[in-house]
C-alpha cells in the first residue's frame, strides 16, 4: 500500500479478528515504525494514547505522526447520524490526516454502517473471515484477509489475500471491552 496517510476499513463478522488485527497494527506501528498509537480501546504492553469519539471529533492538536486505531467505527460515525457534530468532526479529521502524518485504521461489521463521507474517503478495505479446521471448528485468532483497493475501478477483485495469525496478540487487548 503506497498511499500517504491511508484510511483502511477492517470489515468482518463478529469474532472475525478485526480488533485483534488493529492490535497487531498498533504494535507494529509503535515497535517497528516508532510511531505514536492513538486508540479508542485499551491496549496492553503497547504504549498508546486513549481517545473517545467525542474527543476525536474535536480534532485534538496532539494527534500527529502516528496511527489511529478506531474500533467499532459506527459508534462514532454512524451512517444514520451522518449530520451529527461528532460524525462531521471525525470525517473532517479524516480529510486532514496527511497534514498530521496520521494513518487511520477502523473496524466495523458492515462497511455500510459508517458515515458515507468516511466510506468515500476510505482507501482500502481489509475483509476478514475466520479460519476453520477440517471439522469446521473456528481456529481462534486465525483469519483469512482479503485487501481491496477502493481506488481501483475493479475493486471487487482482491489485490492481495493472506492468512493472519493473531494468536501472539491476544493478551494485548480485552476482546470483551465495550466501545461506546
Amino acid at each position: 500500500m503506497l498511499v500517504e496517510s491511508p484510511i483502511v476499513a477492517i470489515v468482518g463478522n463478529k469474532g472475525a479478528g478485526k480488533t485483534l488485527f488493529l492490535t497487531f497494527i498498533g504494535e507494529h506501528a509503535h515497535f517497528m515504525e516508532n510511531r505514536k498509537v492513538f486508540s479508542n480501546f485499551e491496549l496492553t504492553n503497547i504504549p498508546f494514547e486513549r481517545f473517545d469519539y467525542e474527543m476525536l471529533a474535536e480534532l485534538p492538536e496532539y494527534m500527529e505522526n502516528g496511527v489511529i486505531l478506531m474500533d467499532e467505527t459506527q459508534m462514532g460515525a454512524d451512517a444514520y447520524e451522518f449530520l451529527s457534530k461528532q460524525s462531521k468532526g471525525i470525517t473532517k479529521l479524516a480529510t486532514q490526516l496527511r497534514k498530521r502524518k496520521l494513518d487511520l485504521y477502523m473496524t466495523t461489521q458492515r462497511f455500510s454502517f459508517i458515515a458515507k463521507r468516511l466510506r468515500d474517503l476510505t482507501d482500502f478495505i481489509f475483509a476478514m473471515e475466520v479460519l476453520r479446521d477440517q471439522n469446521q471448528q473456528i481456529i481462534r485468532g486465525m483469519a483469512r484477509v482479503e485487501i481491496y483497493d477502493r481506488n481501483d475501478p475493479f475493486n471487487d477483485i482482491p489485490m492481495k489475500d493472506f492468512t493472519f495469525d493473531g494468536r501472539p496478540f491476544f493478551n494485548h487487548y480485552n476482546t470483551n471491552e465495550i466501545i461506546d
